[in-house]
């Protein structure tokens, strides 16, 4: 009997270290990517955040989507699916997975809600 054990010729190769990556002198940096790609993510609303913002005169211009934009995108790298976005006047829920709006209330009658299903918050001042 052979008391030897064969060992598969792909294991026995005797491998050579990564060498570490060097960053190229004009590559952006981190930040710089991250923020451009969440500004290409474009906000959504639903039918139903449609009508409330118009039933509710609720008033967003386009300064105020960028950074409910800005804002899902983070929560969105912080794991968030689905958050409560709380800016001066206004509060949302909002799908941070297909980044839509699902709806929205004013400050008004914020106090008559109780917001479920949310796993994060973001606050926007």
């Amino acid at each position: 009997m052979d008391s030897h054990l064969k060992v598969p010729s792909s294991l026995n190769q005797t491998k050579t270290p990564k060498q570490g990556r060097q960053k190229a002198h004009d590559a952006p940096d981190f930040q710089q990517v991250f923020k451009e790609s969440l500004n290409k993510q474009q906000v959504k609303f639903s039918q139903h955040a449609k009508e409330r913002i118009e039933q509710r005169k609720i008033d967003l211009d386009a300064t105020d989507v960028q950074r409910i934009s800005e804002a899902l995108g983070k929560a969105k790298a912080k794991g968030v699916k689905s958050s409560l976005v709380v800016m001066k006047e206004v509060t949302l829920v909002a799908s941070t997975t297909n980044h839509t709006i699902v709806t929205a209330v004013d400050d008004k009658n914020t106090k008559e809600h109780i917001f479920t299903n949310i796993d994060g918050a973001v606050f926007i001042t």
